[in-house]
């Protein structure tokens, strides 16, 4: 089964323990940042408060994180980083606020974090060669637009365009990675 995985993606070296908790440390925090934003465009804009509300957004940012990790398991570490700094600074401020928000959707959200190490280690081989590669980066995709249709009834314009910047990230990292070989 390694071997196969390494024919789709190798990993890189991950360097010190120190190193790896630092990078990984300054995504959580990262995810801090964009909670607090998300929160505060909830508030005070209405069109960033509907695009950051939108699955796509949170899907390509973790796809990003993931692919540009180093191996499967720090795409797992970093993405789960990034999503509990997300969701903690986003409810902190929610509440701090004096927001209303319902219990449905921090479960919802808290089951997407606990989740999200998986996601990343598949989504890791995404950034690779090969067949396996291309299904991934298509089910990255597709789980996109199956977000937009079961939570918000359609696919938004904003699904659309953040759908093909992962698309385009996708395809410009795999290729990168195909000329390094």
């Amino acid at each position: 089964m390694r071997e196969f995985l390494n024919s789709v993606r190798r990993g890189r070296s991950t360097g010190p323990i120190s190193r790896q908790f630092v990078i990984t440390f300054c995504i959580f925090l990262l995810g801090g940042i964009f909670g607090c934003a998300a929160r505060f465009f909830d508030i005070y804009t209405q069109n960033l408060g509907n695009v950051f509300s939108q699955m796509s957004v949170w899907v390509f940012l973790g796809t990003v994180i993931s692919v540009t990790s180093a191996s499967p398991l720090r795409a797992g570490a970093n993405t789960f980083a990034f999503c509990v700094g997300m969701l903690a600074a986003y409810y902190t401020c929610a509440h701090l606020s004096g927001g209303v928000y319902s219990m449905t959707f921090v479960a919802g959200w808290a089951v997407f974090s606990a989740l999200s190490p998986l996601f990343a280690f598949v989504t890791w081989y995404g950034g690779g060669r090969g067949i396996i590669s291309s299904v991934i980066d298509v089910g990255i995709l597709l789980f996109m637009a199956l977000c937009s249709i079961v939570l918000f009834d359609r696919i938004h314009l904003s699904d659309v365009i953040i759908m093909a910047f992962t698309a385009l990230f996708l395809f410009i990292y795999s290729r990168k990675k195909q000329y390094r070989a």
